[in-house]
């Protein structure tokens, strides 16, 4: 016994002196120890590098990496300097100001719009910052107002509803809708038996799972609602002889196996459509399509914006909670429902909004106004923001 138990010690030491030596290796591995270079403008974070094709700025543009890529050496060492305590998130904003203090951009950019450590950068640096809305905003989101933001930040939401929100708060806003569907050009044509599923799957270890916390729902609670709208819209495309198409969250092998699994596509012999890594592809599959249906995607606000036929099952958190914790528009009712959307679950009510939507072709007043809350698809709305550009090149 006393000889097994030694044993079972020793393999836990290695385990975590082997994990241990691991991340030390995976940190070394990103480290440079070169310089930022010094440019014009400056994008925050890997994920929004769209934002140079779009601009047309790759010969004077840096970018940031914010997850883990990368890191630089010297601006580490600089950081230390400005620490106020040695939390992590007092290093990783240190971090961050002493890379933009040191490129010393004229303008900076970025997806990332719900991060109250990068409206404190703003405030901080002596440059313009255009902030992009590039996912969903949960009424429980913490909100910018103008004591936590700098007076050269503006924010560019997807909704009308969302830039009142922040106006209110004293934080210079634009309506615009979605920037990566105004740079893609609509297509005028569709595919009248063709509906598309967008899947907001999370492809998470076992580990992650369990610390899985999203507006107080579970990983399983959470997408369980993904699972079941699915499956009503299984039923609804089988009874109108509709072809239907599960658009993935993903272009990862593995996880692409996990999502199929986890939605039963194979069983239900669903076409399944990996994510597409090109947005003029994207937007084009998306044009092309006869109706849209998903949760509480921003991809849903996109094709708002792009005047498809869009359906909002904004009804997560609704069986534990009897509201929705992430509703469509924070000013309708959380447990209502509407022509187009829904915050409450209920199997048959969200059948019959469907076959509504399908049976219907005009718009009503009241659907007209709420998709008028997404800025539709217009080429000049992207010559505004490049007029924006422009200006802050002259400063």
């Amino acid at each position: 016994m006393f000889f097994k138990l030694i044993i079972k010690k020793y393999i836990l030491l290695n385990f975590f002196f082997y994990k241990s030596l691991k991340s030390i290796i995976n940190l070394v591995s990103k480290l440079r120890f070169d310089l930022p270079k010094k440019n014009k403008y400056l994008i925050i974070d890997q994920h929004s590098k769209t934002l140079i094709k779009i601009f047309n700025i790759s010969k004077n543009c840096s970018i940031l990496k914010t997850r883990k890529e990368e890191f630089y050496f010297w601006i580490i060492l600089s950081s230390l300097k400005r620490l106020n305590s040695l939390k992590l998130s007092e290093l990783y904003k240190a971090y961050l100001k002493t890379y933009i203090s040191y490129v010393r951009p004229q303008l900076v950019l970025t997806y990332i719009h719900n991060n109250e450590i990068l409206w404190d950068i703003c405030k901080e640096i002596n440059s313009d910052f255009y902030i992009f809305q590039n996912g969903y905003c949960s009424p429980t989101d913490t909100l910018p107002n103008n004591y936590n933001t700098s007076k050269n930040s503006i924010f560019f939401t997807l909704t009308k509803e969302r830039s009142k929100i922040l106006e209110s708060n004293g934080v210079k806003s634009i309506s615009f809708g979605s920037l990566q569907s105004n740079s893609i050009p609509k297509l005028q044509s569709n595919i009248k038996k063709r509906i598309i599923f967008i899947s907001q799957f999370r492809n998470l270890n076992s580990f992650e799972k369990k610390k899985f916390n999203l507006n107080q729902l579970s990983y399983n609670q959470c997408f369980s609602y993904d699972y079941d709208l699915l499956e009503i819209v299984y039923k609804f495309s089988k009874i109108f002889n509709m072809e239907l198409i599960f658009l993935g969250s993903s272009t990862d092998e593995n996880h692409i196996k996990n999502e199929k699994k986890f939605f039963n596509i194979k069983y239900k012999k669903v076409k399944f459509k990996k994510k597409f890594s090109s947005l003029k592809k994207r937007f084009q599959f998306l044009d092309s399509s006869y109706m849209v249906i998903g949760m509480d995607s921003a991809l849903l606000y996109e094709c708002l914006g792009r005047n498809i036929k869009t359906f909002f099952c904004t009804s997560r958190g609704y069986k534990e909670f009897n509201y929705s914790v992430r509703p469509f528009l924070e000013s309708l009712s959380n447990d209502g429902y509407g022509e187009f959307w829904t915050n409450k679950y209920n199997e048959d009510l969200i059948l019959n909004i469907l076959t509504d939507m399908h049976l219907k072709s005009s718009k009503s007043k009241s659907t007209k106004k709420l998709y008028e809350q997404v800025p539709y698809y217009n080429p000049i709305n992207l010559q505004i923001i490049k007029k924006l550009i422009n200006d802050s090149k002259n400063k």
